[in-house]
Formats: C-alpha cells, sequence, structure tokens
C-alpha cells in the first residue's frame, strides 16, 4: 500500500495549488478542460434486442396485468352480456328477365343466359328497401318476449348483469340525447334501425346469386321475417316491373261498385222491411183475392139486412092490420130458430083466435088471453127482427169497412211497387257494374300472373332457413383476439410510458441522453446503502471499479479536487463519496480529503463514520485553516464543514482548505449538496476543475440533468463522468447473455 502511494505521489510531483481565488493549475499549463461529446441528431434512436428486452422487462407486470385484464373482461362480457344469435339464410338468383332481354333478333339468345357482372346490385339495394322493412314491422310484433325466472346462482348473476348493462345503455343513450349528439327515436324506428342493421345482403364477385342474412337474438323470429321480407320483395318488384294500370283500375273500380252494390241492397233490404213488401205480385194477387171476397161479403150483409128489415116491416103492416095478419105472417128461412118458432107459435095463436072468434064474443076471456099471447108474441118476434136487422146493419158496416182497408192497402202497394221496382232496377244495375269490374278484375290479374311469370328473373334458390346454433364468433377465438389485443394494448402503453417516461433507468440513458462517461452503474442491493448497513459486495465491487477509474485521472490528469454532486436530495452522493473515497485510500493508497459540505442528513458524516476503519475526523478553525491540523490523518481523513458552521457561526475559505491540504493529500473529494440547493455547491464548484455526477435510477428525468452538465460547463469545469446509482437489471442474466 505504500509503494503505491509513493507511486501516486510521484506522479503528481509537478502539481502546485494556486492561491485562492484563482483557477487551479496542473503544472504550468491550465487544466485541459474537455467538453462532452455531443450526440449525433438521429431521427430513430439505436436501439438493441438486449435494450427492448429490458424495456419490456421492466413494464412486465403492467403488460401481464393488462392482457390479464383485457382476458377477464372478454370473458366476463362473453359469459355475463353478451347473448345467443340466430341467423337466417336466403340466396337468390338474378338472371335476364324480359324486361331486360333484348331482341332475338339483334344478339344470340345463347347470351340471355349468360352472367352480367353487378347486375345483383339493384336487386341487393331493393331488398334492403326502407319501405319493405317498414312493411314489415308494421306486420310483426318485434317485442323482446320475458325472460323466464333463472334458476341458479350464475343464472341469477347473468341476468343481474345483463339488466346493469341495459341499464347503463339506455342511461348512455339518455345522456347522448340530452346532450344533442343523438336523435330521440319512436319505437318503430327503433325496430327499422334494428332490423336495417340486422340485415345482411351481399353477393359474390362475378355472380348473380346474392345471400341475404337476417341476424336476431330470438330464435325462430329471423326466419319469419327474411321470409315475409322476400315475399314482399318479390311482390314488389313484380309491380315495378310489370304495368298494374288496368289492374288498380279495375280492383278500384271493383271496390267502388261493391260498395254501391253493398248501399243499394241495404236501401232496398230496409224500404221492404219499413214497407213490408217481400213478393209484390203475389202481394197483390192475395190483395186482389180479398178485396173480391170483401165485396161478395159485403152483398150478401147487405142482403141479410134487407131480409130482417123486410120481415121486420112486414111484422109491422101485419100488426097494424089486425090478427088476420098476423095469422098468415111467417119468417122467411133466413130467419133464426127462435124468431122461425115465434113466428110458428104466433101463426098458432092467431089461428086459434080465428076458430074462438066463431064461437065466443069479443069479450070472452079466451078470445083477451089469445090476444094478449099474440101481441106478447108479435113485441117479442119485433125485437128479436130489430136486433138481427141491427147485428146485419153492424157487419154490413164491419165488411165495409174491411173491404175499404183491403183496398186502401192494395192502392198503398201499387204505390209502393213504383219504388220498390226503382230500388229493384239499382241494386240490378250495381250488381251488373260490379260483375263487369270483377271479371275484368280477374282477366287483368290474370295477364298480370302471366306477365309476372314472364319477368321472373329473380328466383328463390334457397328459401329462408334458420340455422340451428348461433352464430358469431367462437368464444375461444374471442378469447384469442382479447389475450392478443390486451398484448397489443400492453405493448402501445409499454411504448407510451417509454416515450413519455423521461427518466434515466439504464447505463446507456447516461451516455445518450447526457453525453456523459459512465463511471459505473451501481446495482441496487436488497438492503440498501443505509447508515450502519453494511455494502452490497456486487455495489462494493463496481464502486472500487469507480475509483480506479478516478484515479486515472489523479495520477494522468493531476486533478486534486473533486467534487461529487447530484441533481436532487436523496440521489446517493454522500453514499458514493464515501465508499469511492475509501476504496482511493484502501486499494490505491492515496491520500484522500473528505470534505463535508452540508445539505441533507444523514450526510457524508454519517456514513463514514458507520466503515469498518473510518477516516480521522479533521477540526477546521472557522477563521484560518492551519496545515498542521492534518498531522493525525492517516490515509484519509474527513472534513465536516456543516459542523465547524454549527459550533462558530461561521465556515473557513474552501480555497484556503484546499491550498492548506495540498501537501498532506493527493485528492480532496468534496460532498456537495444538490446543484439547486444553495450556494455551497457553487463555491465547490468554482473551486475546483472537475466534477462528478451522481444519478439515481428511475428517479430524475434526464431534462434536469442536462441542463445541470450545461451549467457545470458553463461554470468551465470538467464534469469526468456519471455514476448511476441504485441501478436495478429487470433482464434475468441468462436472458442478457444471449441478447447481447
Amino acid at each position: 500500500m505504500g509503494d503505491a502511494g509513493a507511486q501516486w505521489r510521484g506522479r503528481r510531483m509537478n502539481l502546485r495549488f494556486n492561491p485562492p481565488g484563482e483557477p487551479p493549475q496542473v503544472g504550468s499549463n491550465a487544466a485541459v478542460r474537455r467538453q462532452r461529446p455531443r450526440a449525433p441528431d438521429q431521427l430513430l434512436p439505436i436501439v438493441s434486442l438486449s435494450d427492448l428486452a429490458e424495456i419490456v422487462w421492466r413494464r412486465i407486470w403492467s403488460i401481464i396485468l393488462i392482457t390479464v385484464l383485457s382476458i377477464l373482461l372478454t370473458l366476463g362480457y362473453l359469459q355475463l352480456i353478451r347473448g345467443d344469435l340466430y341467423m337466417a339464410e336466403a340466396k337468390l338468383l338474378v338472371r335476364i328477365g324480359q324486361e331486360q332481354a333484348p331482341s332475338p333478333t339483334m344478339i344470340d339468345r345463347s347470351m340471355l343466359f349468360s352472367a352480367q357482372t353487378g347486375y345483383a346490385t339493384a336487386e341487393m339495394e331493393m331488398l334492403r328497401s326502407r319501405d319493405l322493412i317498414s312493411a314489415l314491422i308494421d306486420r310483426i310484433d318485434l317485442t323482446e318476449q320475458p325472460r323466464p325466472p333463472p334458476t341458479s346462482l350464475f343464472g341469477l348473476v347473468k341476468e343481474t348483469v345483463r339488466r346493469w348493462w341495459r341499464q347503463l345503455k339506455e342511461a348512455f343513450d339518455e345522456a347522448m340525447i340530452w346532450a344533442g349528439l343523438k336523435p330521440r327515436l319512436t319505437e318503430r324506428e327503433l325496430a327499422i334501425e334494428a332490423v336495417s342493421k340486422a340485415l345482411l345482403v351481399e353477393a359474390t364477385p362475378n355472380s348473380n346469386i346474392f345471400t341475404a342474412r337476417l341476424f336476431w337474438p330470438q330464435r325462430g323470429a329471423p326466419e319469419l321475417m327474411l321470409k315475409m321480407l322476400v315475399d314482399r320483395y318479390l311482390s314488389h318488384r313484380a309491380t315495378l316491373f310489370q304495368g298494374t294500370t288496368a289492374t288498380n283500375f279495375f280492383g278500384e273500380r271493383r271496390r267502388e261498385t261493391a260498395a254501391r252494390l253493398l248501399e243499394t241492397e241495404q236501401a232496398l233490404g230496409a224500404y221492404e222491411r219499413e214497407h213490408g213488401i217481400s213478393n209484390p205480385d203475389d202481394q197483390r194477387t192475395a190483395l186482389l183475392r180479398r178485396l173480391s171476397d170483401a165485396d161478395t161479403g159485403v152483398d150478401a150483409a147487405r142482403l141479410d139486412l134487407q131480409l130482417a128489415q123486410t120481415a121486420l116491416a112486414q111484422l109491422r103492416a101485419a100488426d097494424q092490420s089486425g090478427h088476420d095478419e098476423l095469422a098468415s105472417f111467417a119468417v122467411a128461412q133466413s130467419g133464426s130458430v127462435l124468431q122461425q118458432t115465434l113466428a110458428g107459435e104466433l101463426a098458432t095463436a092467431a089461428a086459434r083466435l080465428l076458430a074462438a072468434q066463431t064461437t065466443a064474443g069479443a069479450q070472452d076471456l079466451t078470445i083477451r088471453r089469445l090476444q094478449a099471447s099474440m101481441r106478447a108474441l108479435s113485441r117479442a118476434l119485433a125485437q128479436q127482427l130489430g136486433a138481427t136487422a141491427e147485428q146485419r146493419r153492424v157487419q154490413l158496416a164491419m165488411r165495409e169497412r174491411q173491404r175499404e182497408e183491403i183496398r186502401l192497402r192494395l192502392q198503398t202497394l201499387q204505390d209502393d211497387i213504383g219504388r220498390w221496382q226503382e230500388l229493384k232496377r239499382d241494386v240490378a244495375s250495381a250488381a251488373r257494374a260490379y260483375d263487369f269490374n270483377d271479371n275484368k278484375l280477374n282477366e287483368a290479374t290474370g295477364i298480370a300472373a302471366l306477365e309476372a311469370a314472364r319477368l321472373g328473373n329473380v328466383v328463390v334458390v334457397q328459401s329462408p332457413s334458420e340455422q340451428a346454433t348461433p352464430v358469431g364468433v367462437r368464444k375461444s377465438s374471442m378469447l384469442a383476439f382479447a389475450a392478443v389485443g390486451g398484448l397489443m394494448l400492453a405493448l402501445t402503453w409499454v411504448v407510451l410510458r417509454e416515450f413519455f417516461d423521461h427518466r434515466l433507468k439504464t447505463p446507456g440513458d447516461v451516455e445518450r441522453r447526457l453525453n456523459l462517461r459512465l463511471l459505473a452503474a451501481v446495482p441496487q442491493g436488497r438492503r440498501g446503502f443505509g447508515v450502519g448497513r453494511p455494502i452490497d459486495p456486487a455495489a462494493d465491487a463496481v464502486l472500487a471499479r469507480t475509483a480506479a477509474a478516478l484515479g486515472r485521472y489523479v495520477s494522468e490528469e493531476g486533478m486534486r479536487v473533486l467534487v461529487v454532486t447530484a441533481g436532487a436530495d436523496g440521489e446517493g452522493a454522500s453514499t458514493v463519496c464515501a465508499h469511492v473515497g475509501r476504496h482511493m485510500a484502501g486499494l490505491l493508497g492515496l491520500r484522500v480529503l473528505l470534505v463535508d459540505m452540508g445539505g441533507r442528513r444523514p450526510g457524508l458524516r454519517e456514513y463514514v463514520a458507520g466503515l469498518a476503519r473510518p477516516p480521522a475526523m479533521v477540526v477546521l478553525d472557522a477563521e484560518r485553516p492551519d496545515p498542521g491540523i492534518f498531522a493525525r490523518a492517516d490515509g484519509w481523513a474527513i472534513a465536516d464543514f456543516d459542523a465547524v458552521s454549527d459550533a462558530t457561526g461561521g465556515r473557513p475559505s474552501l480555497d484556503a482548505l484546499i491550498a492548506a491540504a495540498g501537501e498532506q493529500f493527493d485528492l480532496v473529494m468534496i460532498d456537495a449538496p444538490p446543484w439547486q440547493s444553495g450556494a455551497e455547491t457553487l463555491l465547490a464548484i468554482r473551486a475546483c476543475t472537475h466534477v462528478m455526477l451522481v444519478a439515481a435510477a428511475n428517479s430524475l428525468s434526464w431534462e434536469p440533468l442536462e441542463r445541470l452538465c450545461a451549467d457545470l460547463e458553463e461554470e468551465r469545469v470538467e464534469l469526468v463522468g456519471c455514476v448511476l446509482n441504485r441501478y436495478r437489471r429487470y433482464l434475468p442474466r441468462w436472458l442478457h447473455e444471449v441478447l447481447r
């Protein structure tokens, strides 16, 4: 160790320290300050496979998390939200029909069966027509049927998640509508839009067959919907190519005449019900027959009345003439039995009276009794004949009324028959018009059917049929796509993160970003560099190599003062300074003076105090540092400026301290606070010619460190290099060996 120290001291024989305030010199010449090399401007940086693997390995947990999250979200969507989708498919062939066929005299008929490229496009657009879809929506009910209640826990969770998903979509739609980014649609418009999006019509290039597919979440619905849509399409296209004027005209005329016929029949029926007309001829014949019978009855009643009146008149005349006439009075055969009995008794009494008068006088009791009996019989007979005459008079009046009623009904029937015949003529006329238009419509429909057969250039090759299994991407494929997509998203995130992350992470970033020589990349140990903790062997070996590299500056370039600083607190500058100084004193045999400029605690003084062989503590005088103070220094020592400031209220001149240590120490290492912390670092920089930068990995971005390097160049000091502290190699060693 002593020989090494003598060798190093021999190399600095021509070194001297300048007075305070002057820039330090090396020998008789000024120290050569080398400028930092500038990296050439490149559009794309040169990156090795090892660098790429380091980036990926550093973000491996982000990549795994994003990929796994993508797979889990896709799996949750497939199992909980996504429903089955069923498809119905129909294939139609488009050939040249009579409406497009050229004349046979102009072109070979064999060309009629050749394909026309793109001819199916018009038919596809016709099948996708919104008019057909609207007519389809008007005929079917697309209301979603309620789902059966779940019977398992998974089914309950699935139904709940689906309900939340629908509510979320509805809330999002309402927010879009509220923001004016989406119009509010009715249920019919929503159904039309849904069917339009679910209908897929496509054709193979250079083919006259086009395929119509309809996707729908309810099983059985797409086949029915597609079948109705194809039927309406065929009917609609037939009306486009075929002239339907006659059919429409006669169809409209038939509807009009049918309405008129119904109206006249209703009017005729109402008239017949109102006037009681069913068959006027039979009714009139019956009324005439009844009228004839009524006339006969009136004549018979009048005759009976005359007979009754004649009998009554004869009875009264006979009664007035005397008893002799009564004896000869007799009632006609038309009289009643009572009248004939009374008349017989009256005649008998009259005969007995005449017989008695021949033998007895007028005052005889027998004669008076017979006369009284004859008067009584005459009165009774007169009453009977009067009642009969009155009855026959009533009957005659009744028969006359009946005859008048029949005559009136016959007259009314005669009057109603005219209007009835007029209505019958209207019904017959309307029936003839309806039959005429119906026959014409049948003829026009037949002709249209023949024309449609001639115009049938679209043939249904495959009727609409529904697949038995749901369609769509398989779950395994979607999970594979999710894994690939998640991996791509993770890599995109890594690229963006690396692009916007300007921190120093690897040793290559030091040379590429700061254009500084990398002195060492101190690995991050598990225990760290805390006060009182033993240093990790790997980190200690790296710091030893750093001390050896700095020894070249001392021996070859005459570096006497080295300032160790960082861009911020906590970068490990004090730790690096302590261990590098230890190795320069222990391995290289140099006499090293460590100077603690103060700053964040614990600092250099606390770190070196915990070493196995701590340096000698130098007690400084605040007024004037005496070279004799270094007499007890054995190899390396430490001077604490912060302790002097706290004890005496002031600190000595740093230039005086460096001049006083010139004969006793080969190198003065100054542990300065960060560049932006205060004036101590600026004073230390201006008192030396060399600076070593310490930067912790994954701590600061390279922009402020680059500005720090530029500021140090303006102070005319040389940056000997950078120590990347707490560097962690993410890439496994075996992979690094393979990719390097």
